[in-house]
């Protein structure tokens, strides 16, 4: 496992230089919910040069889709990337720094993958326009676009540090015996939240 997580760490660091232009040119270029032509044009290029399949356009005018893998054999990961800005205040709410780390994370999960003896899972990084307000990932939903995937995750910026950073999956449970551990537990926090909201599991 670890030549996979050097082979992360890897991609990631050389793409680091355009990754960071990446982000401040969508920075610099603040665009409105459902109007992110700017950006939506950006990533997908970027993308499209790392190797990845692109399709402009999905579902939203200005949402995406780029993927890399196969869908025989292993998860389907899908990384969201988010890139509108508030009126008058641009990209305050750092959603530049989200379409970066996501594409980031495209990138690094895509070099694992590369390394495997066999082809194994996919990665799906989408874009998900107008989250300030207008609802893409909903509309993206509604059309399916979840619906084969496994795994979907992204990350949010924030000026405050974390208190419970120690406690990351990765940190709690690295082996297996404690990973099944954890997993028992987490099951009981699943099963007490749906008693208290009558929901099932």
């Amino acid at each position: 496992m670890d030549f996979l997580k050097l082979s992360i760490i890897q991609a990631i660091d050389e793409a680091s230089e355009e990754l960071e232009e990446l982000s401040k040119d969508i920075w610099r270029n603040p665009e409105l919910c459902f109007m992110e032509h700017y950006a939506h044009e950006k990533l997908t290029n970027f993308l499209e040069r790392k190797g990845f399949v692109v399709t402009k356009k999905f579902i939203l005018e200005t949402g995406f889709k780029a993927e890399v893998g196969t869908t025989k054999m292993g998860p389907n990961i899908a990384v969201i990337c988010e890139y509108d800005a508030l009126p008058v205040i641009g990209h305050a709410c750092g959603h530049n720094l989200i379409a970066e780390a996501g594409v980031a994370a495209g990138l690094g999960i895509k070099a694992a993958l590369g390394k495997m003896e066999k082809p194994f899972g996919r990665i799906t990084v989408l874009g998900t326009p107008a989250e300030e307000g207008g609802g893409g990932k909903i509309d993206m939903i509604n059309a399916g676009v979840f619906d084969n995937i496994d795994i979907a995750m992204m990350v949010h910026p924030s000026p405050e540090t974390s208190s419970h950073c120690s406690s990351t999956a990765i940190d709690r449970a690295p082996n297996r015996q404690e990973l099944d551990q954890l997993k028992d537990k987490m099951r009981c926090c699943f099963d007490s939240a749906a008693i208290g909201t009558g929901c099932q599991v």
